[in-house]
């Protein structure tokens, strides 16, 4: 008799070695066009032969799509059918026999047919259009569906149906012929791209076409005689050379609808010569259309003063810029230009006193997200109860009915109320919720003259909306408030003619008006009508003058609006500006490598150009105008972009683009509506109904295709930056990286770093993605102490929103940021960042920080030039386009931004996303940087999302990832891949071990290299640098090994060579020695009484083993059984013979423990049940060797349920059986009913309460029928363990506890029981455990569990605890509790808990010591500063707080630029001291020193506010001299063009700007403020820093004075001051008057006063400080002032001194610039001539005069008297006569109350001279 398991053998081998025999065959292991499932049997030009093989028996998988799917390239357009020549079909039959179908051409014509039908429907064709190539996906699915008509009826009693073997032939004809003219030589972009992706690659070349669109897109947007497009001359292209503006038209903005007026001035501003324009040329262009121009021109034909160009405008309706876009153009043409009809004005004595005009406030200022989910831009946010709108109704009658429209729409949770009024008149309305209404309001224009406003008042308070309401990482906020949309004001109005014209609408005059009355206040100006007729002309009605009295008639002809505006109020266009040429759309040629840049980066990008162009690309340099000019009329639109680029590959002959760089910044407020003045330079795609909802520059790579086809067209990347000084340094940065990036291990190193709660997710990503080369470095924030941030803390300290609440609390870690920093520092090829992520941030408790100013981590990192690849596995961290500062810069654009530090490329989100799905795209990228051979960073990431989306279902996750940097920079890789091989090549647990590796270099002769092991996360060996010679990396080890629960090992090295500056890597994964298993295709066969009992032993594992423990159970007789060798992957036959006796009915073949092979209890195979024979009586039988207990804890007195499997060994027949358990604990008459139908098997549980610890016996007895079987079940029952905790044994770290940051608590856990404890709880708790006070980490309550704890044995736990915000200053009893909640049953719980007394010290209190101790010293040599010697700046900090400060940041603030150094640690009561030194640029310098001016250091006491962290300003000023100028050409010259230059001279409010280096008034001189200080008098020996009663005493921890109280010496004062007339106010308080309740007196006298005055003032208490001395005329830049005390019992305090500027008298206000000295040896050769360039604007003035300086020999100067003071329109002066130096004094003068000034941007002197003899 032979029995069979055949289909458990198939199924269950199959499911079990799918796992580790596929493993490195993953679909994220080979690229598509390795993937092992195909093969390529032949190919042609119009065809391709490929086979699919799918699983066999040992290979079954689940069906995977991208594992399923191969790639056949055909020319674009071209038509192909499918064609199947053969196949082979697999069946599995219900009895489990598997075989193999007669091959389809062995088949009958019949049955192919139907078969055919089956193949079909297993197979699938998708169609992708990729770049010039159309691709086809094979996708097969091996798995054929049952329910399949065909299948059914084919095979009618199967259990599974695969596609076995399959040719699919692919034929393919006709498509695009139209081939580039030209092939790169590189190997880069699409060409490795398509050979990583195509099975027939060798035909890519061959196939790749242009593609065609369609005629009417090739021309829209472009108009060529509007934009100067030239057909003829050679192709612009700004990366050969610069190119000039088009001297033959000009590009005009306008902004407001109505009449524009150009002229002569407007071209001159630019550059221009407006005389070279030929006025009877001109036209005007919008859109491509020409529109009718009017030419005011004095006769002469030419552009000159008095001239005008007039046309009607419109303001813009782009969703990108609020300009509209015009083309003046005076090139001559054919076809005479458009000229606006010109007509005599006609008049009525009498016409139409009034007409309606409208108003419309609808300006867009707040976004707002509507009910379909989709955003809208609205006028007014009802955030408060009431809203005030002042009406501005130019003309207003003075009666008549007034309506007022307005557009509403309730976004609030309920019903919403609201009252409009205006004066008196009131109206209220009502909108349900999301109801949107226009409402109707109506009035007189009575009620707007009295009270020009409308208020609009809600019922009720809105609901109060925070920014962080959804969390930091939130970037769209549903504000849920009453909105309005617009309001229009309709209203009758006068016909007074204002200055900026009266508008008149034809639809809103009565049908019967035929003139309208018209009053202007100067009737002997000319005056014009500008009539609009609706289809696009316009015409112009003039008058001379306006009769005093009298009625415009309107015209008889069409029309739809009517300017009238005075001939002299015409108004000027927004801008004109000069216009480039380009010649885009020009065919004649073609470029790999595209740059499409902000015009302001235009020339720092031609280096970018020129050094791919090195390289050997193409290069194509355009600035984005020049796109929008040619593609979109001149208007931005991101549409423009991408026409642009499908325009390249379809038309240019030459190249198609591959690489595109974007150079530029984003911003989603396109048109800047919410005024942040965010620059968007170059916009990112999106969505204009949601522009929040993420950014996608991977939008523009899609060019062809619909919808779902993810193939990118372009390998596109964005190098953010906003100004051509951020481009250079990333420029800087990327040469560097690809000629200079340093050799060493971190070029083979992989650093993740995650977020809490991140942490499996990098370790299983290493394991699954990352080949053995690499190291991989793991960086986990939950390793790491963490502290309140003070930061939030103080911001939401008073806060009473609930939403806020958190941050009073959130977390952060210090010690994790100084981490990242370190790691950073030490370099690594590729950096993950894995967890949440915001704008500016990684993770919520901010671990790295950037934020584009001083208080960015990118700042803190040291120097280098080993640039990571950063990738952000998190959200928004690419939200490049958010447009609300200080979030304008994203940490990836910040990380690309600094040219020694950061990164050299980013890949990161602008929107949200999921961990799983990250994973799978970092796999594959992982996988294309390396063996892919898409070295480049941006072939990785497009390879990379085009292969995830082909198995993913969300593309908006592709879409939002954005690449910051070059994408064709090229990872610096090691240059050499090379093999490696390890001995042993397995590892073993819990020992040391020693291996050997070795690996043959084929570039490297010698050099140096290292060696890794890594298990899991942890390195177990890691080699210093060792040589090696002869080509051969030989290195042997040893490694201690513990139990590091992973069953893979990765060994590598990496080598290299200095002096030739190659290198190599290389690495293998060895497995850990624990064989995977499998018992199964057990049979027996009968020789009369004796019997053979076989069984299949399968090595699933990747290695071979040398024999296998195993052992035959048959009843009580138990016998080994050798397996002998067994292969890795294959299968050996256990064999045992004998007799059995006649009783037993089932045998069990078990694997047996063998620590030797690595065998352990762990990892068994399930033991095989074989059947022997079925029972005569009853076929069920039970599986005593199955039966387990549910719960693996059988300590005494426990609850348990034993489970048996019974099974029916009848393959015919369903049976039945009752059965029960007897023993001790056993439910009395517990008995089971088991009916089995044939062949099944099923689990029965019978409960126990267990008994005392021992050795018991069971009774399983079965029932049936007569027939009564009693089988005996041994159980051994564990004794109770005791759980115990040991007195005082527990450590806390740090050892001073501070409040506020992390605290680990150690302590040990005994079982001094008899029997084993499990699922071991240990929580800690600050009091008493009843009062649930659980000690908590910040982020979860993290509960400790040990999984087990045998007798005798005892395990180390710490247990976290961070302490709420800053609370629980102080001792605390911690209660240390194992098994709190009493789950184990123990022996006793006395001993479960012990007390460690822990005690919370205060903060640190960081105190800059003293207050003045700080300061700026220098050499200074012949008696006068040279201007950039060195300039020294000391600081102190002292810590006076009760614990450590660490990792301070000080903070010198010389001259507002900030200065920082670091302390690692400020002890408790330290004082620490640091010196920097500083080129002396700057003759004003000013100092301020700072403690953690951040606010990210905890401080004692501390609320908000630097408080006593930052000192008193000092003030250093100096005479600068300049280096000497070389003689040359008998002149020494001196340039003054750079800020810092202008900054060596004093002008104390002279404004100097760095970014455009110019000089100007200081625009806030209207109210000045000087706090009295000691730099600012020389009565030195008058004061004091102590407390003396006969002198003033300087507070320095105040910063002022106090009067002495003995004496009336004086106290004078010279401070810096504004020329002009001011009134001077003093900051006068006593010091302790209120204790007499008298005020307090001083005697104070300002310049050119003849006497002093007596002054009252009052405590300090009463906040009545300011005092007016009187009103000064101030001169010559600085105001004196003297104070004599008057003695008493109070001091007065002196603080501020404030100059008001007085308006009463009309004088202008004026401030001076002295020049540093320009040294003159040789002078007298001649007069020295001074030369500047200066914009003076009206209402301002500029006067200059210069002077001859001489050194005395002491060192001390003479100064010769000043020379005639010239004009600053001169530009020039000329000064004889010879000094050892030449100085000058500007004077910059504003007449007016606002911010006017004069602009100086460079200043030459020219100064004859001679060699000193």
């Amino acid at each position: 008799m032979l029995l069979s398991n055949r289909s458990g053998m198939v199924f269950f081998i199959g499911s079990l070695l799918m796992g580790t025999l596929t493993a490195d065959a993953g679909p994220n292991h080979y690229s598509p066009a390795a993937n092992p499932d195909f093969t390529l049997l032949d190919a042609g030009n119009d065809f391709a032969l490929v086979q699919y093989t799918g699983p066999d028996q040992l290979r079954l998988k689940p069906y995977n799509a991208a594992q399923s799917m191969v790639f056949l390239v055909i020319p674009p357009g071209a038509e192909y059918t499918i064609d199947y020549p053969l196949w082979i079909l697999r069946v599995v039959k219900n009895s489990g026999d598997p075989a193999l179908y007669p091959r389809s051409d062995q088949a009958s014509p019949e049955e192919a047919a139907q078969q055919k039908k089956i193949i079909e429907s297993a197979v699938q064709l998708k169609r992708y259009q990729f770049q010039e190539l159309d691709v086809l996906g094979l996708q097969v699915n091996p798995t054929v569906s049952l329910s399949h008509p065909e299948a059914r009826a084919l095979f009618p009693a199967i259990h599974s149906l695969f596609v076995d073997r399959l040719e699919i032939r692919v034929s393919w004809q006709g498509g695009s012929e139209i081939r580039s003219q030209t092939r790169s030589t590189l190997d880069t972009g699409y060409k490795r791209l398509f050979n990583n992706l195509a099975l027939n690659r060798d035909y890519i070349e061959s196939f790749r076409r242009k593609r065609a669109i369609p005629e009417s897109e090739k021309t829209e947007g472009f108009h060529p005689q509007s934009v100067g497009f030239d057909f003829q001359s050679a192709v612009l292209n700004p990366a050969w050379r610069e190119i000039g503006p088009r001297q033959d038209g000009v590009r005009v903005r306008v902004r407001q609808t109505g009449i524009t007026a150009v002229r002569p001035k407007d071209l001159e501003e630019q550059g221009l010569a407006p005389q070279n324009v030929q006025l009877p040329n001109v036209r005007i262009w919008h859109k491509g259309v020409e529109l009718p121009v009017y030419v005011g021109d004095d006769g002469d034909g030419r552009f000159d003063d008095g001239d005008v160009i007039v046309f009607y405008g419109e303001a813009s309706d782009s969703e990108f810029t609020p300009d509209s876009h015009y083309f003046l153009t005076w090139f001559e043409m054919e076809t005479p230009p458009r000229r606006v009809e010109e007509r005599p004005a006609a008049w009525a004595d009498e016409g139409a006193p009034l007409f309606y005009a409208s108003r419309l406030y609808n300006e867009d200022r707040v976004l707002v997200k509507e009910k379909n989910g989709r955003f809208g831009w609205y006028y007014l946010d009802m955030d408060s109860k009431s809203k005030d709108l002042p009406l501005d109704l130019p003309g207003l009658a003075s009666a008549g009915e007034v309506r007022i429209a307005l557009d509403a729409q309730n976004r609030t949770r309920q019903r919403c109320s609201f009252t409009a009024q205006v004066g008196d008149a009131t109206q209220a309305f009502s909108l349900e919720i999301d109801e949107a209404t226009r409402f109707w309001f109506t009035t007189g224009a009575e009620a707007l003259i009295a009270s020009p406003t409308l208020t609009l008042i809600l019922d009720r308070e809105p609901d109060s909306h925070s920014p962080f309401q959804s969390g930091l990482s939130e970037k769209v906020d549903e504000v849920r408030h009453l909105f309005f949309d617009g309001i229009e004001v309709i209203y009758p109005r006068q016909g007074h003619l204002p200055k900026d014209g009266l508008v008149v609408d034809r639809a809103k005059l009565p049908e019967e008006t035929n003139a309208i009355s018209l009053s202007v206040d100067e009737t002997n100006q000319p005056v014009s009508a500008w009539v609009l007729d609706g289809a696009g002309g316009l015409r112009k009605y003039s008058a001379s003058e306006v009769p005093p009295k009298a009625a415009w008639v309107l015209p008889k002809e069409e029309w739809t609006r009517m300017v009238i505006m005075g001939d002299a109020d015409l108004p000027g266009p927004y801008t004109v500006d000069l216009d480039y040429p380009s010649t885009l759309h020009r065919t004649d040629q073609g470029y790999n490598y595209v740059i499409i840049t902000h015009g302001s980066m235009l020339s720092a990008a031609r280096r970018l150009a020129e050094w791919r162009t090195a390289q050997g690309y193409e290069v194509l340099l355009t600035g984005v105008q020049d796109i929008y000019d040619e593609f979109n009329y001149g208007y931005p639109d991101f549409e423009a972009i991408k026409r642009f680029l499908r325009y390249t590959q379809s038309e240019w002959q030459g190249l198609s683009p591959d690489f595109v760089v974007l150079i530029g910044d984003s911003n989603w407020d396109h048109r800047d509506r919410l005024g942040t003045g965010a620059p968007d330079q170059v916009p990112t795609y999106a969505p204009l109904d949601n522009p929040q909802r993420y950014a996608s520059d991977e939008w523009y790579a899609y060019l062809w295709g619909g919808p779902m086809d993810f193939f990118p067209d372009v390998i596109i990347g964005r190098i953010s930056v906003h100004s051509s000084q951020d481009l250079n340094r990333y420029l800087t940065k990327l040469f560097l990286y690809e000629t200079e990036s340093p050799l060493g291990p971190w070029k083979a190193r992989n650093l993740f770093i995650t977020d809490n709660k991140f942490e499996s997710y990098a370790l299983e990503n290493a394991n699954s993605s990352l080949p053995p080369e690499y190291e991989a470095a793991f960086l986990h924030q939950n390793d790491f102490p963490h502290e309140t941030n003070p930061y939030l803390h103080h911001r939401f300290a008073d806060t009473q929103d609930p939403a806020m609440q958190k941050y009073k609390n959130k977390k952060f870690s210090p010690q994790c940021t100084r981490a990242i920093l370190k790691e950073f520092d030490r370099g690594s090829l590729v950096v993950q960042y894995i967890g949440h992520g915001g704008n500016q941030l990684w993770s919520e408790e901010r671990i790295f920080y950037g934020t584009d100013n001083s208080t960015s981590n990118l700042l803190e990192l040291q120097p280098n030039s080993r640039f990571p690849f950063v990738v952000n596995w998190s959200c928004l961290t690419g939200y490049l386009n958010f447009n609300i500062s200080p979030f304008t810069v994203c940490l990836s654009e910040e990380f690309i931004r600094y040219p020694d530090r950061g990164a050299i490329a980013v890949w990161g989100p602008s929107g949200g996303g999921t961990t799983n799905r990250h994973m799978v795209m970092s796999e594959i990228l992982m996988r294309n940087l390396t063996r892919g051979g898409l070295t480049r960073v941006g072939e990785a990431v497009t390879f990379t999302k085009a292969e995830y989306m082909l198995d993913q279902t969300d593309p908006e996750l592709v879409d939002q990832y954005i690449l910051f940097g070059d994408p064709a920079v090229p990872l610096v890789l090691p240059q050499e891949r090379a093999e490696v091989s390890v001995e042993p090549g397995l590892f073993v647990e819990d020992q040391e071990q020693s291996f050997t590796l070795r690996s043959a270099l084929a570039t490297l002769q010698s050099g140096q290299a290292v060696v890794s092991m890594r298990i899991g996360e942890k390195i177990v060996y890691e080699s210093g640098p060792f040589e090696f010679a002869d080509s051969l990396v030989h290195h042997s080890f040893t490694a201690s090994i513990g139990k590091e629960g992973h069953d893979q090992a990765t060994v590598r090295f990496y080598a290299w060579n200095q002096e030739s500056r190659l290198d190599a890597w290389g690495g293998t994964h060895i497995p850990k020695r624990k064989p995977d298993l499998a018992l199964d295709g057990g049979k027996v066969e009968w020789d009369g009484e004796k019997a053979r009992v076989q069984a299949l032993l399968f090595n699933r594992s990747p290695y071979p083993l040398d024999a296998a423990d195993c052992q035959v159970r048959i009843g009580g007789r138990i016998e080994p059984l050798a397996s002998g060798p067994v292969p890795a992957g294959a299968s050996v036959t256990l064999e045992w013979q004998g007799t059995i006796p006649a009783d037993e009915v089932v045998a069990l073949i078990a694997v047996q423990p063998n620590p030797a092979q690595g065998i352990l209890e762990d990892n068994l195979p399930p033991p095989l049940v074989i059947p022997l024979r079925i029972p005569e009586a009853n076929p069920i039988v039970p599986l005593l060797e199955k039966a387990a207990f549910t719960s693996r804890d059988l300590t005494e007195g426990r609850a348990v349920r034993w489970q048996v499997p019974f099974r029916n060994l009848s393959e015919t027949q369903t049976a039945s059986l009752a059965a029960c358990l007897e023993g001790p604990g056993c439910a009395t008459g517990e008995i089971k009913q088991v009916t089995l139908s044939e062949g099944q098997e099923r689990k029965v549980d019978f409960s126990i309460q267990l008994p005392s610890a021992g050795r018991h016996e069971y009774l399983l007895k079965t029932f049936s029928g007569g027939d009564t079987r009693v089988y005996t079940v041994p159980v051994q029952v564990e004794g109770k363990p005791d759980l115990a905790l040991a007195e005082m044994d527990y450590q806390v770290k740090p050892e001073q506890p501070v409040i506020g940051r992390t605290v680990y608590i150690k302590t040990t856990v005994y079982n001094v029981g008899v029997g084993p404890a499990r699922n071991i709880t240990v929580k800690a708790f600050d009091g008493d455990p009843a009062l649930q006070r659980e000690l908590t980490h910040f982020d979860s309550r993290r509960t400790v569990v040990i999984d087990r704890l045998d007798p005798g044995e005892m395990q180390e736990v710490t247990l976290v605890w961070d302490p709420p915000a800053f609370d629980g200053l102080g001792s605390h009893e911690i209660h240390i509790v194992v098994d709190p909640q009493e789950r184990i049953e123990e022996v006793s719980r006395l001993n479960n808990q012990i007390i460690a007394n822990v005690t919370l010290h205060d903060l640190p209190d960081l105190v800059v010591e003293p207050f003045s101790g700080h300061g700026m010293m220098t050499e200074i040599h012949e008696g006068i500063a040279l201007w950039g010697q060195p300039l020294q700046l000391v600081g102190r900090v002292r810590n006076q707080g009760d614990s450590d400060a660490e990792y301070v940041r000080f903070t010198f603030l010389h001259n507002h630029k900030e200065i920082t150094h670091f302390f690692e640690k400020v002890a408790k009561g330290a004082v620490e001291e640091t010196r920097i030194e500083v080129p002396l640029h700057s003759a004003r310098n000013r100092l301020y020193v700072m403690a953690d001016r951040y606010d990210l250091i905890a401080e004692k006491g501390e609320t908000q506010g630097l408080g006593n962290n930052v000192s008193h300003e000092q003030r250093l000023d100096f005479q600068l001299r300049m280096p000497v100028a070389p003689l040359a050409s008998q002149h020494r010259i001196y340039h003054v063009t750079e800020a810092i230059q202008f900054m060596a001279g004093q002008g104390e409010y002279m404004m100097i700007d760095e970014k455009y280096n110019h000089m100007f008034l200081d625009p806030n001189l209207e109210t000045v403020r000087c706090r009295l200080r000691p730099s600012f008098t020389q009565d030195t020996s008058a004061f004091s820093t102590l407390l003396p009663r006969q002198l003033w005493q300087w507070n320095a921890k105040y910063d002022c004075f106090y009067s002495p109280l003995e004496s009336d010496i004086p106290l004078r004062f010279v401070v810096p001051a504004p020329m002009g007339i001011y009134d001077v106010y003093v900051h006068l308080a006593s010091s302790n008057s209120y204790d007499q309740g008298l005020p307090q007196t001083i005697r104070i006298k300002g310049s050119g006063d003849s006497d002093f005055q007596m002054v009252e003032h009052g405590p300090v208490e009463d906040n009545n400080f300011m005092r007016k001395l009187g009103t000064y005329h101030i001169r010559g830049d600085q105001f004196q002032m003297e104070f004599r005390p008057v003695p008493g019992k109070a001091s007065t305090i002196l603080g501020d001194v404030l100059f008001v500027r007085n308006r009463d008298q009309e004088t202008p206000v004026a401030a001076g610039y002295l020049s540093p000295y320009f040294p003159a040896p040789g002078s007298g050769q001649g007069p020295a001539l001074m030369q500047w360039d200066v914009t003076i604007p009206e209402g301002t003035a500029m006067y200059v005069k210069a002077r001859w300086v001489n050194q005395n020999p002491d060192g001390t100067l003479r100064f010769l008297p000043w020379a005639s003071i010239i004009d600053g329109q001169e530009k020039q002066l000329s000064l004889p006569g010879k000094g050892d130096f030449f100085q000058y004094y500007m004077n910059l003068v504003r007449f007016t109350h606002d911010d006017a000034s004069p602009v100086v941007r460079e200043v030459t002197i020219r100064v004859p001279g001679k060699a000193a003899s």
